[in-house]
């Protein structure tokens, strides 16, 4: 009985339903608390949900019912990665390897860890409550400081906004003045970036408070959008909920930080990243991502945008889960949005 549930998890996993997936290694570890393949599946699930403490729990059993276990190396090396805690990682890593020496991408995620394990030696860490704060140097610990306060208060604001409140520390990353765009291979109109961690230019905090605050808050808002959704959400999604939050929009405020001008392309066309349009072709992409969760807003709410991304978490059909949220088919709305040309924004 206990593999005919492992078994479910699988076909749970490679689905994408993790929350289910999870529930059906739980049952399987329940018949056969021994088995530490299934430690492994739940574990795998659990770092899937964003619940790296679940996580931790279950792959460490694992490896106290067989140390030899690859695969629960790998993934501790991944759920330490995520956190930030590179040299732990590549210790795993590097135990996982040794039982697959020919595992590519195994291999390229070892790479990665120990590139960014130098990278973050050179760094110096500041605590709070939600957030770890990675600088250079004395003269940027008062920078560091600001930056975290800076973000505790949008972890408030944007919390009671958006209704969540998540556990697990953010990292965040400041670069000395000029660094970041080499650092972060980001084209140079990008004023910061979220790829799973915050990373913030030094020169971008020098451009005074008011500024400061809105693009800690964006990239906050990112963060959010990217737990709730698994990392799921399209890039329009995550953007216009970033561009609500920095505009004053959770304050009350209604103006809108970006302009709609200009032909709309459709939303399934706005699903990737931005950072690899011109600077022109970004700023269209913002505003018709502006617009649209600004229509979503004022249609059905905040608390129906946080269902989509929760939906999304669960499944990653676009088009499925927002039918499912808002009793509309996703072409439609886009089809809408696009016809209006932004003036609804």
């Amino acid at each position: 009985m206990a593999a005919l549930w492992a078994e479910s998890g699988w076909r749970l996993v490679e689905a994408g339903e993790y929350d289910r997936a999870a529930r059906a290694f739980t049952v399987a570890k329940d018949l056969a608390p021994d088995e530490a393949s299934i430690l492994v599946g739940l574990g795998f699930s659990r770092h899937r949900q964003f619940r790296d403490d679940l996580a931790l729990a279950a792959l460490e059993a694992a490896l106290r019912l067989d140390p030899a276990i690859g695969q629960a190396h790998a993934l501790l090396g991944d759920v330490y990665a995520r956190q930030g805690r590179f040299s732990t990682a590549v210790g795993h890593y590097d135990k996982a390897l040794r039982q697959d020496p020919n595992d590519v991408a195994l291999q390229e995620r070892l790479m990665t860890a120990k590139q960014e394990r130098e990278v973050e030696a050179r760094f110096d860490r500041l605590l709070s409550p939600h957030f770890v704060v990675l600088y250079q140097g004395d003269p940027a610990r008062m920078v560091a400081h600001d930056v975290a306060e800076r973000l505790e208060a949008a972890y408030d604001e944007i919390g009671r906004a958006v209704g969540y409140f998540p556990d697990e520390a953010f990292t965040v990353r400041l670069y000395p003045a000029g660094q970041f765009q080499t650092a972060t291979l980001t084209p140079a109109w990008a004023r910061a970036m979220f790829d799973g961690r915050i990373h913030v230019p030094g020169e971008g905090l020098g451009t005074g408070a008011e500024a400061m605050e809105r693009m800690l808050k964006h990239e906050y808002a990112h963060a959010v959008a990217y737990r709730l959704s698994k990392g799921r959400a399209p890039a329009w999604l995550s953007e216009g909920l970033a561009l609500y939050c920095e505009g004053g929009a959770v304050t009350g405020a209604v103006k809108s930080p970006v302009s709609h001008t200009g032909d709309l392309e459709p939303l399934s066309s706005l699903h990737g990243n931005f950072l690899g349009r011109s600077q022109g072709a970004a700023k269209a992409a913002y505003g018709e991502s502006d617009a649209a969760v600004r229509t979503l807003i004022r249609r059905h709410g905040m608390a129906k945008v946080r269902q989509l991304l929760e939906a999304l978490a669960h499944s990653p059909d676009m088009p499925k889960a927002f039918e499912r949220v808002f009793h509309e088919r996703y072409r439609e709305f886009d089809r809408s949005l696009v016809s209006s040309q932004g003036g609804q924004g």
